[in-house]
């Protein structure tokens, strides 16, 4: 929203919301299509079964544990529930700041949109805290907490560097890629990508090549439609929410390949993100109108559940 502005243009988070949600969730919901059609069933994986010939392995892929029960566990919902209904209450607020804050009058002068947003996340997470009682050294010795940390300190100094250098040589990128560009807008979209594979950080991204895009004279809706491709963090399976699904599979099944590059996250990555792409883009341009989307993804997301349902029901009773 801030580079719009700078740019003279007036776009709402709104506006960007209704393009960005529909298509990404119908890259995620294709991608999840292809991924359950991937492979062979594990009931017919000659790989798969041949684990399960091991009793510990077998055993691990059911959930025995048992939740707590009599006052320690009534005190452990409660807690948990309190800390849940606190996270999705901020939420909604950073929703209605980011979407009504400087229409209403909340942002106090000079403070930008993003700064509160950032206040406004701190102070969340800080309640979260004071209404749980949570142990403050726990948090910090998680791996959750020490990777994403790991991630922010990464994540800005190449977001620097790359801004930096941007910045230097915009009159030079724009004088190779200008005349491309305006003949085919769309083909931003694969710089964007490009750069997300190694930002590994879609705010990064955006920082970066809006202002770029802007620059380069492409239309508000065509740079709106292909936000989806700043996403590019499957691309090298070393990010941290790639190894815990790797880790969250304990069918084995989800892997890094030999050759690094052939991993379980490269073709459905690439099929959201192009699917994303060109929905974003077709709606961004009026091309498809919402409601024929939403009849389209409403089926498709009927039938991916249904099929979900009845291979989970597989599962469990090969297990």
């Amino acid at each position: 929203m801030a580079t719009a502005a700078t740019n003279n243009l007036d776009i709402t988070l709104g506006q960007v919301l209704m393009v960005t949600i529909p298509a990404t969730l119908t890259g995620v919901l294709i991608a999840a299509t292809w991924s359950l059609k991937r492979g062979k069933e594990l009931n017919d994986d000659p790989e798969f079964l041949e684990r399960m010939k091991d009793p510990q392995f077998k055993a691990q892929l059911i959930d025995t544990s048992e939740a707590s029960t009599g006052e320690a566990g009534i005190k452990e919902s409660q807690t948990a529930k309190r800390g849940l209904t606190v996270f999705l209450l901020g939420i909604l607020t950073v929703i209605c700041v980011a979407m009504f804050g400087k229409d209403l009058g909340l942002l106090p002068d000079g403070v930008s949109t993003s700064t509160a947003l950032q206040f406004l996340m701190l102070s969340v997470g800080a309640i979260i805290l004071l209404t749980t009682n949570v142990d403050p050294k726990k948090i910090v010795n998680t791996n959750v907490f020490i990777a994403g940390m790991s991630a922010v300190i990464i994540i800005f100094g190449i977001a620097w560097m790359s801004d930096t250098i941007i910045a230097y040589n915009k009159p030079y990128i724009i004088s190779l890629v200008e005349d491309v560009v305006k003949s085919h807008p769309w083909t931003f979209a694969i710089a964007m990508y490009v750069s997300s594979v190694f930002l590994k950080s879609q705010a990064a991204v955006l920082t970066i090549m809006l202002p770029l895009g802007f620059a380069l004279g492409i239309p508000a809706e065509v740079l709106i439609g292909v936000l989806p491709a700043c996403y590019a963090y499957y691309f090298f399976p070393f990010y941290p929410s790639d190894l815990a699904a790797i880790t969250f599979d304990r069918s084995g099944t989800t892997k890094i390949g030999k050759y690094i590059l052939n991993h379980s996250f490269l073709i459905p990555g690439f099929i959201g993100v192009i699917t994303a792409t060109a929905i974003g883009y077709a709606i961004s341009t009026g091309v498809l109108p919402i409601w024929l989307w939403a009849i389209a993804v409403t089926g498709l997301a009927f039938a991916v559940n249904s099929y979900m349902n009845r291979m989970s029901s597989e599962t469990l009773k090969l297990a």
